[in-house]
């Protein structure tokens, strides 16, 4: 039978190999060709039954059958469950239709008397061996002889007596070759001869077993060879010598690998120990050889066969997950497949695997596959899903069904997806349709939606989930990275201390990943590059031994920020009380220098303030906490006693400033940005929606490494100049966050193609213009931000962060602090062009004058001495001409008003002396 859709995982089952339905048993593959290769052992040993035991040199053969695969795979429950999968595969019809394999096994029929001519014993175990046992002698024999049928034998029948006869001719057999190594002479001699004829005495055993069973064939399953590592080679050595009867078929479980590596060790020690000067590449090279041959030789490539990688069970949406235990949750629960999606989902969230995003759960085997199915079985959370993520049938439905809004069906985003794909290809690139034609739909769906949607996790649910999947997952080597998120989910939706920073959880602290908790895990990164790249701003002896460290993700450069001078009072530089605060969450007061206490800008506070709004509400308390605290993951956090340097040495003494108390306008503005938030929220109901640390981790890792670039070690020269630089650098900051949202988000989840921008952003103007909104951004939010767009209907789905960014508050409040200062560098800016065109028309008008007057050429006015005495030299009609012919060349000018004057009180002289 390989009828798939009736192969399930009990959510309840216990850990144990015998499983009691074989609808349970998900190797079909392996179990199929277990059947082939048992078929064909049958025909050969009934032949080898019709010969003469003085036959059995001509009917020797290695026939051994191997099951690959690593601990934990399932090849102990496939030997285990091996009878009860032959009994169901006989007793159910057969259909040509339904089987996949080669034309000769497509070609076979089922043999429905095969259990009655074939005995499988029970798997007999090396491990359970001492020091000095036989593996043939004391494991193999006694598990024939303490067989249940053997047992059941009447020992009055002639052919029980036959058995004995031949046991005890076997039971010399092995005698003999143990006196080898104490006799000498004659009865070495002997014991030779009698251990050459040992073969033969295995043969007759096994012949007279069978002949009381009544059987052709005896199935001998062993399992895990490979496991007692000192024996390996012995044990393997024992199937090869007395396990060549075509009357025994062995099934040996184990792993290739591991057997090819006590092979080759075993052959090279035997060449290189006894001329330890032996040379080591030819040593190698004939171990190699002689490894492979072996292998080949025992256990035959046409009987090997590999367990399924647990991969292959992942994606499967035909494998159901069912919980059997009693009560109303009684039947199939999901796929396994749709389970695996949506789990990879709740733990990572929408990334999209781009830039290295991918986190792929750590799952190494079936065994662990169904301990973890049976820890989010209790308490029935995996009930509580979805029922159209329960029902998915592919990975992308069931992600989809997790993570868009209630009520929008995969098949939606699928069609969005062929419209989007049509608009790429078009000659207009016009995306106006494929939006509206998806949002018609969603206004169909909101009209008809349940306001109060079922089948989605709770907060609590997600906490309680989130613990055992840690517990779960904790004893996994490869699972550091999950576990530091799942203890950041835990953070963010359990019950954590009030005022407590989202961050202040592992994941996004690396400096705690040499605490115990996280000693068994593997950690595949270091700080090593913190030592090289920030030796000139924090001690060496302090970078030495953070240096040293390894941590279980990749981390960014802590920020060190621009620097202000000891002494300014930044604050001053703020006009508005929205600007005053986005100046103190931006600046920090009290990072240890070569001085004292300074100026520094960082990001941190703002990056910490937006995410907190995305998880929970936003309290006051909250953000004055958030002021009085150093900037999330600067270098004065993560050395916060540490002396920090600027990279020019140039340093000057100052004073020590304090940080000022919250004045009433900073409170008021605190109280109005909470407000805005809440509403925020409110608008976009973020209480019903749950973000995956993994999916933050991503961005800030991409933020903080931008951060060295747009807000990297650099002094602000003028204080002037320090509002308008921390407003760019913030707003440059929330860009780069938002920016980086999109670039993680953006693809096939939400029916997009995975195509992003990964350009530094270099400006904060025309950002909308930027590759980075145009590619990253604008698939989720549009252009001018028009809530009541198409497209903020798809990013409302989608329940996107990109989306969710959009319209935040610190947006906002970030342009239209930079605004405010372009208009007012607009205003200064025309008043210096103003005074300019003002002084070049005033010199030409002097120019003009001179020519007039013929004054010598030079620069600036003329004096008033000269002007008056030029100005006698000539009869007042032509001191009237020149006047009048200036004040029309340059009225409302400097010069004329000079002339003038000088015009007046000569004209006035003359007047009085006539």
């Amino acid at each position: 039978m390989n009828d798939n859709a009736k192969l399930y995982i009990n959510a309840a089952q216990q850990e144990t190999a015998s499983l009691s339905d074989p609808n349970t048993l998900l190797a079909r593959d392996v179990y199929d060709r277990l059947y082939m290769l048992i078929s064909e052992a049958q025909q050969e040993a009934s032949k080898a039954l019709r010969c003469s035991d003085h036959d059995f040199d001509s009917l020797r053969a290695h026939n051994a059958v191997l099951i690959d695969g690593a601990r934990g795979s399932g090849k102990s429950t496939v030997l285990v469950n091996l009878p009860a999968y032959l009994k169901q595969k006989t007793s159910t019809p057969y259909s040509l239709s339904n089987e996949s394999y080669d034309s000769a096994w497509n070609g076979m029929r089922v043999n429905k008397d095969l259990l009655a001519q074939v005995h499988i014993l029970k798997p007999v175990d090396p491990t359970l061996l001492e020091e000095h046992d036989d593996l043939f002698l004391h494991v193999i024999v006694a598990a024939v002889l303490s067989d249940n049928l053997v047992q059941q034998a009447r020992h009055e029948d002639p052919n029980y007596r036959s058995m004995l006869r031949a046991l005890e001719e076997l039971a010399f057999g092995l005698e003999s070759v143990d006196a080898q190594k104490e006799e000498r002479g004659l009865d070495k001699l002997r014991s030779f001869i009698g251990n050459r004829q040992l073969n033969s005495k295995v043969h007759a055993f096994f012949r007279s077993v069978l002949t009381l069973l009544g059987k052709d064939l005896l199935v001998l399953p062993i399992d895990d060879v490979d496991t007692a590592l000192d024996r390996a080679y012995e044990n393997l050595e024992i199937v090869r010598r007395y396990l060549n009867t075509p009357l025994v078929l062995p099934i040996i479980s184990g792993d290739m690998d591991l057997y090819y590596e006590v092979i080759w060790r075993e052959f090279h020690g035997k060449i290189v120990n006894p001329t330890p000067q032996y040379k080591e590449d030819e040593a190698n090279r004939w171990a190699i050889q002689l490894a492979s041959e072996y292998q080949r030789k025992i256990l035959p490539v046409p009987n090997r066969m590999r367990m399924p990688d647990i991969a292959t069970y992942l994606s499967d949406f035909q494998i159901e997950i069912r919980n059997l235990s009693i009560g109303q949750y009684e039947g199939r629960v999901t796929s396994l497949g749709a389970f695996h999606a949506w789990l990879e989902g709740f733990i990572a969230g929408p990334v999209n695997a781009l830039e290295n995003s991918q986190l792929a759960l750590p799952i190494p085997s079936i065994r662990a596959l169904t301990q973890l199915i049976r820890r989010c079985g209790q308490d029935h959370l995996l009930e509580k899903l979805p029922l159209e993520l329960r029902q998915a049938q592919s990975t992308l439905a069931a992600r989809r069904a997790a993570q868009i809004a209630p009520g929008i069906r995969s098949e939606m985003v699928d069609q969005f997806n062929i419209n989007y794909a049509e608009a790429e290809l078009a000659k207009d690139r016009d995306f106006r349709p494929v939006y509206k034609s998806f949002s018609d739909v969603v206004r169909q769906v909101e009209n008809t939606r349940n306001e109060n949607p079922q089948g989605e996790l709770q907060a609590n649910d997600t906490v309680q989930l989130s613990k055992r999947l840690r517990e779960q997952f904790g004893s996994e080597r490869e699972a550091g990275p999950t576990c530091l998120v799942l203890e950041a989910m835990q953070h963010w939706y359990g019950n954590s201390e009030p005022g407590s920073s989202v961050f202040d959880t592992a994941l996004f602290q690396p400096l705690r990943h040499t605490d115990t908790l996280y000693k068994d895990f593997r950690k595949q990164d270091n700080l090593a590059n913190w030592a090289k790249i920030l030796e000139k701003q924090l001690p060496r002896y302090w970078l030495e031994e953070i240096g040293k460290r390894e941590v279980l993700l990749p981390y960014p450069l802590p920020e060190t920020g621009r620097w202000g001078q000891l002494s300014w009072d930044v604050t001053q530089s703020a006009e508005s009380s929205e600007g005053l605060l986005l100046l103190r969450l931006l600046t920090h007061h009290n990072y240890y220098s070569e001085s004292s206490r300074g100026t520094k800008l960082n990001i941190g506070r703002l990056f910490e303030l937006l995410v907190t709004s995305l998880v929970r509400d936003v309290s006051a308390s909250d953000v004055v906490t958030l002021l009085d605290q150093v900037p999330f993951y600067s270098t004065s956090m993560l050395a916060p006693t540490k002396t920090q340097s600027f990279i020019s040495s140039d340093l000057e003494d100052y004073d020590d400033i304090s940080d000022t108390d919250l004045d009433p306008k900073s409170i008021d503005a605190i109280n109005t940005l909470v407000d805005e938030i809440s509403a925020w929220r409110n608008s976009h109901q973020l209480k019903q929606v749950r973000f995956s640390p993994w999916l933050i981790y991503n961005m800030f890792n991409k933020v903080f490494n931008q951060a060295q670039i747009f807000n990297g070690n650099q002094r602000i020269d003028k204080p002037d100049n320090y509002a308008k630089t921390a407003f760019e650098t913030g707003l440059h900051a929330f860009y780069s966050i938002w920016s980086a949202s999109g670039s993680f988000e953006k693809g096939p989840l939400f029916g997009l193609p995975a195509r992003i921008s990964t350009v530094n952003l270099r400006k904060t103007s025309s950002f909308e213009k930027n590759s980075l909104f145009r590619q990253n951004i604008l698939p989720f939010f549009p252009q001018g931000g028009n809530m009541d767009s198409d497209v903020t209907r798809f990013g409302k789905a989608m329940r996107a962060v990109t989306y969710y960014l959009g319209n935040h508050p610190l947006r906002t409040w970030l342009e239209n602090s930079v605004k405010t200062l372009e208009n007012n560098d607009s205003f200064l800016s025309m008043v210096e062009i103003s005074k300019e065109n003002e002084s070049r028309t005033n010199e030409q008008a002097n120019r003009q004058l001179r020519e007039l007057l013929g004054v010598s050429t030079r620069k600036g006015n003329i004096s008033n001495n000269i002007l008056e005495r030029e100005l006698r030299k000539l009869s007042l009609e032509k001191a009237q001409s020149v006047y009048n012919e200036m004040r029309v060349q340059f009225p409302d000018t400097e010069c004329l008003l000079r002339l003038e004057k000088a015009y007046r009180k000569i004209f006035n002289e003359l007047s009085s002396e006539s």
